[in-house]
């Protein structure tokens, strides 16, 4: 940062001296005056600098703040949404128990109902697959093979399908 100033000062002090009779075209006062003032355009910019530098932190600081933010808004949304996610299936179980699991088509609201089928696997199943149906286990049990394998005939300990009614309500 020093530099440009020192080559400045060097520069100037090369435009005062006349090169053919080597006399100096200023006197001392005016010279000590010109370096004052580089000295102060210097100080001027590197106080400019700082402060740019400044700036730049200050908006970094505010910028990971409002990110923040913008991360505890989209916490307190998420939760909010899973609240009113359970609140739904509450009252869809309550609807479906007061309609019994008949359709109902009134009032511009129609509820029906969707057969669906799930695969349960018991506790013990893991360990009878590592003993039994190696294909059906990776890190962890895979549902889906299981589920078809079931569905086409295939006979498995701890695991069954099971038939669900599942509410629409449009």
């Amino acid at each position: 940062m020093i530099y440009p100033l020192n080559q400045t000062i060097e520069n100037f002090m090369a435009t005062l001296v006349d090169e053919e009779t080597g006399e100096v075209k200023c006197t001392e006062e005016e010279m000590i005056e010109a370096i004052a003032n580089f000295e102060m355009e210097f100080d001027e910019k590197i106080k400019a600098l700082r402060n740019s530098y400044m700036e730049t932190m200050l908006k970094a600081k505010r910028v990971a703040a409002e990110a923040e933010v913008l991360r505890q808004e989209a916490a307190n949304a998420q939760k909010r949404a899973n609240s009113l996610t359970n609140k739904a299936d509450r009252l869809k179980k309550f609807l479906a128990y007061l309609t019994a699991g008949e359709p109902y088509d009134k009032d511009g609201v129609r509820i029906t109902y969707r057969k669906s089928k799930e695969c349960v696997l018991d506790d013990d199943f893991v360990d009878w697959a590592k003993e039994n149906a190696q294909g059906f286990l990776d890190m962890k049990p895979r549902k889906l093979d299981v589920k078809n394998a079931l569905l086409h005939g295939m006979e498995m300990e701890h695991a069954h399908i099971e038939e669900r009614s599942n509410i629409q309500i449009r």
